[in-house]
């Protein structure tokens, strides 16, 4: 943060985690969430990226952010199968690789687990692994953006 956005935000873990409950709760009931066009992901983790910077967070909203960074990983690559040449990616490779991953993470949300987050571990590896089984066929996805953003 700059010097000026150090004097004005203010460590407030308590307004972080009432943002994420808030946006999650947006997220996970989201009518685009399965539309191969939704963006809704995205916005969630730019959101919460924001809030985490300017007043931190504890360790579950941190590890939520990290499960929806691993499946918007995941996500682009199921927006890849959806646009293969071939048409085998489908609505099916979302239902059958990303929703029931969702489903995972909004349940472990909801349980609220504490250290060391075996579940939320678990869940983790779960989406890794499909995401690595998209690599293997699609290998290293092109950039659809130039390496350095500016920060609005």
């Amino acid at each position: 943060m700059t010097p000026v956005e150090r004097k004005v935000y203010k460590a407030n873990r308590a307004f972080t985690a009432q943002g994420l409950a808030f946006l999650s709760r947006r997220f996970f009931n989201d009518p685009f969430l399965s539309s191969r066009d939704g963006i809704m992901l995205k916005a969630l983790i730019t959101e919460a990226d924001r809030l985490i910077r300017h007043h931190g967070a504890e360790n579950n909203e941190l590890v939520l952010f990290a499960l929806m960074r691993a499946l918007d990983w995941l996500d682009r690559y199921v927006a890849v199968a959806f646009s293969d040449a071939d048409k085998t990616g489908s609505l099916e490779s979302l239902k059958e690789d990303l929703i029931p991953l969702l489903e995972e993470v909004r349940v472990w949300y909801a349980s609220s687990e504490k250290l060391p987050y075996s579940r939320g571990t678990q869940i983790l590896c779960n989406i890794l692994l499909q995401w690595r089984k998209y690599f293997l066929r699609y290998m290293e996805r092109a950039k659809t953006v130039a390496d350095e953003e500016r920060r609005v």
